[in-house]
C-alpha cells in the first residue's frame, strides 16, 4: 500500500525535526542556552570588575585570562549542540526545502520525495538509521546524515498518516536489524 503525501514546509516543522533527530529535549536546549547567556553575563561583569578596580595592566590581563579559559572550554561544550542544530536547520533550509512544495509516497519498500517535477530522490528503509515518530511529525535520518522531515500536515486524511506512521515504524526497525 502506498501512502503519497504533498505539502510546504513550516520553519516550526523543520526545526522541530531536526532537534527529535538530535536526541535531546527542547528543554535540555533551553537550559544550555541559558547557561551560556549566564556565563557570558558573569564574565562581562567580571571583566568589568576587573577593570575597574586599581591595578597593574598586566595583573588585570592575568586576572582575565585565569578565567576566560574555563569560560571558553564551557561555552564550546553548552553551545556546540546548540550551533549544530542551528548549522543544520540552515542547511535544510538553504537548499530551498523551506518554500518548496515536497510531494512523494511511503510504501513498503522505502521512501519516495519528489522535490520538483525533474528531482526525485528514492530511498530504501535500510538506507536510514534513525527515526523519531510522534503524534505530529516523522523524522528520519539516512546513512549519510540526511534528514527527511515529514509532518502530518502533508498527508490528506487519518488514515493516511496512521498507515505512514506503522510503515515507518515497522520498517525502519526491520532494516537495522
Amino acid at each position: 500500500m502506498e501512502v503519497p503525501f504533498r505539502g510546504r514546509y513550516t520553519p516550526v516543522d523543520i526545526l522541530r525535526g531536526i532537534i527529535y533527530l538530535s536526541g535531546t529535549s527542547v528543554f535540555w536546549y533551553f537550559l544550555r542556552l541559558a547557561a551560556v547567556v549566564a556565563f557570558l553575563v558573569i564574565f562581562v561583569g567580571y571583566a568589568v570588575d576587573v577593570f575597574s578596580t586599581p591595578a597593574d595592566s598586566s595583573v588585570r590581563w592575568m586576572r582575565l585570562l585565569r578565567y576566560s579559559i574555563p569560560l571558553i572550554i564551557a561555552v564550546y561544550a553548552l553551545g556546540k549542540p546548540l550551533v549544530s542544530v542551528l548549522q543544520l536547520y540552515l542547511e535544510f533550509g538553504s537548499k530551498g526545502e523551506r518554500s518548496r512544495v515536497v510531494q512523494g509516497e511511503i510504501s513498503p519498500s522505502g521512501l519516495r520525495i519528489d522535490l520538483s517535477d525533474t528531482l526525485g530522490v528514492q530511498f530504501s528503509w535500510d538506507a536510514f538509521y534513525q527515526k523519531r515518530v510522534t503524534a505530529d511529525l516523522i523524522a528520519l535520518r539516512t546513512m549519510q546524515g540526511v534528514p527527511v522531515i515529514i509532518p502530518r500536515s502533508f498527508f490528506q486524511s487519518e488514515t493516511d498518516w496512521q498507515t505512514a506512521q506503522n510503515l515507518v515504524k515497522n520498517r525502519v526497525i526491520e532494516a537495522r536489524r
